[in-house]
């Protein structure tokens, strides 16, 4: 089973000749720097030295971050991007003194486990943003369904209303389009004509109705069917 924690480092003659020259480059060194450098000359190592060993070599890592980080807050300074506090003081120390050293690596140390706050931050935020406009597109995706669905059914009932009309009217081998203006040109020849002869007068409707009363009570009964008929 894996562990957890630091990866383990496998020392190597390569990572001793690298940490030995870093450790040569410093102008200052730290406690565990200076225990080591008691012990460089050495071949075999007890367990203990190992680990002081590869604490050093994390320590070397880091200060190379440092180093880069540093150079990234130089490069900015020569730009017209305004420096942040941390960024000025980190600029105003002098590595040859040795207070300012290990102050300037603190500060940077400082910098570099904020931007690393500020990025998770923003990582954060932006796949807050990221799923929030994804929710917003399934939903509208959702919506847009569920109207064409409606519009879908819509669209069947009323074509399934006017193919049963067609059939009462004995109009069904006509296509949907000419029904429709049979019926607008019946209706307005109906208008036209009781307006003309006032056909809803007894005498005249009792006449009508006796030709075409089944047909009305038919009509009648299944508009009123369709009305309610949950499926539209």
């Amino acid at each position: 089973m894996k562990k957890r924690g630091r990866p383990e480092i496998e020392l190597t003659k390569s990572d001793l000749d690298e940490l030995n020259a870093f450790i040569d480059s410093l102008y200052f060194l730290t406690k565990q720097q200076d225990r080591y450098k008691q012990i460089s000359h050495k071949t075999q190592f007890s367990e203990d030295e190992v680990k002081l060993i590869k604490s050093n070599l994390r320590e070397m890592k880091n200060h190379q971050k440092r180093l880069d980080t540093f150079k990234t807050i130089e490069f900015k300074s020569s730009t017209s991007q305004t420096l942040t506090d941390l960024e000025a003081e980190i600029l105003n120390y002098d590595w040859s003194i040795r207070d300012d050293f290990f102050n300037a690596h603190k500060a940077l140390n400082t910098y570099i486990q904020l931007e690393k706050i500020t990025h998770n931050e923003i990582k954060r935020i932006d796949q807050k943003v990221r799923n929030e406009r994804i929710k917003e597109v399934r939903q509208q995706q959702t919506e847009g369904q569920k109207q064409r669905t409606a519009e879908n059914r819509q669209k069947y009932f009323t074509g399934a209303t006017v193919l049963r009309l067609k059939q009462i009217f004995k109009q069904d081998h006509i296509d949907d389009i000419d029904f429709l203006r049979w019926l607008a040109v019946s209706a307005l020849m109906w208008k036209g004509a009781d307006h003309s002869y006032s056909l809803q007068q007894d005498k005249y409707l009792s006449a009508i109705l006796e030709k075409v009363g089944t047909e009305i009570s038919e009509v009648t009964d299944f508009i009123e069917k369709a009305k309610q008929d949950k499926r539209q």
